[in-house]
């Protein structure tokens, strides 16, 4: 058995932001790989990446440590009783695995704080969700009670100020590591300069859910093509993204109803990042209550603008008018599709500015640096 084992507890299997960064670090980090055992819940895209790492897995389900918050408040705490029995379960587990440290890829899961606690070994706790605000998620016996485990917990990693904030976490056990999107050599070549010559191109990247607010960069992107200033009628929006459900359909109807099929393209899910960026010129985040933006880094590093909801991660990570553009409200940015569809010369110069302004702190150099500090302070302690 090798010294320094780390257990990491993930909350779902497929490739999207949380298990991204995860493997983000996995691939990159300078500690040995032999020392991780990831617990997951159930099979997915992730095992097979971890296949490919030679990482050693364990299926084991757990549910979330979170409820719907329209179910009533009796429902919820019933259902927060009935899952204490899987932190049991979840220790007689990791108990045999002798484990030096565990690591919760998630906000939404209590089990390695209670589980640490047991153990007597630290604890590292990654907080990547506001939960309540974008999920419409409650926490286990209420934010109060998180904000507490979070308090008293060995360490608490933020991926950004907005998710510090929302947690009321504090300097003494926590810090913010931003996700880390593109090694500081790729930067140049991955990043393409568009002279922005025709029609211009939107997207929308991510699963199709209310709290994106696909519908609403729709109608603004209809606004665009329904208007009398200049004709842009090849303009093209793409959500690239898995989607299902009353708000999916939705999204469908109005497609329909007004004609939008030509304009308006669902992808579905796209895996390769690649594949993603060379689809389109502009990437609209809409999200007000974004952790992070994985996917506005993403942008700017291929040299994408990213037009973004003026709240939260996106007003943190975009700097108006140098980075990109923030909008505070979806007719605002029916404004900004309409300048910049006319205005290809601010285009051009916006994408100078942001290619001089990328932040260190997106690559991911720097995030696997920031996280092997992290993880060395308690599996490396003398």
């Amino acid at each position: 058995m090798p010294p320094n084992k780390i257990i990491i507890l993930t909350h779902y299997t497929s490739l999207y932001g949380a298990n991204l960064s995860l493997l983000t670090f996995l691939k990159n980090t300078s500690i040995c790989l032999t020392n991780f055992i990831v617990i997951l819940p159930n099979n997915g895209e992730l095992s097979l990446e971890l296949d490919k790492l030679n990482i050693k897995y364990i299926y084991y389900w757990y549910p979330l440590n979170v409820n719907n918050s329209e179910y009533a408040a009796y429902t919820r705490f019933k259902s927060a009783i009935k899952k204490i029995r899987y932190i049991f379960q979840l220790y007689k587990l990791i108990k045999n695995l002798e484990p030096r440290l565990i690591y919760s890829n998630s906000s939404v899961l209590y089990y390695g704080f209670f589980i640490s606690k047991l153990l007597r070994i630290p604890h590292i706790w990654h907080l990547r969700e506001f939960g309540t605000l974008d999920y419409q998620l409650i926490p286990d016996f209420g934010l109060n009670f998180q904000k507490k485990l979070l308090s008293i917990n060995t360490f608490n990693i933020a991926i950004s100020q907005s998710i510090t904030h929302h947690y009321n976490l504090k300097n003494k056990n926590s810090e913010t590591v931003y996700n880390g999107v593109v090694k500081e050599d790729e930067l140049t070549k991955k990043f393409e300069y568009s002279n922005f010559k025709t029609d211009l191109n939107f997207g929308v990247v991510g699963v199709i859910v209310p709290y994106k607010n696909q519908l609403e960069i729709i109608k603004a992107f209809h606004l665009l093509l329904e208007s009398k200033d200049k004709c842009f009628k090849n303009c093209k929006l793409y959500l690239i993204g898995e989607g299902s459900g009353e708000y999916y359909e939705t999204i469908l109807q109005y497609i329909n109803s007004q004609r939008l099929e030509e304009n308006v393209i669902l992808t579905g899910h796209i895996k390769e990042t690649e594949r993603i960026y060379a689809l389109f010129d502009i990437l609209i985040n809409g999200s007000i209550y974004e952790g992070f933006g994985r996917v506005t880094v993403e942008a700017m590093s291929y040299g994408k603008i990213p037009i973004g909801y003026n709240h939260s991660g996106n007003a943190e990570l975009i700097e108006n008018e140098v980075t990109g553009l923030l909008f505070n409200d979806f007719n605002a940015l029916y404004s900004i599709l309409l300048k910049i569809s006319i205005d290809k010369n601010y285009l051009r110069e916006l994408q100078i500015k942001m290619k001089n302004s990328f932040k260190k702190e997106f690559t991911i150099e720097h995030y696997c640096k920031s996280m092997d500090c992290v993880f060395s302070k308690y599996i490396n302690p003398n």
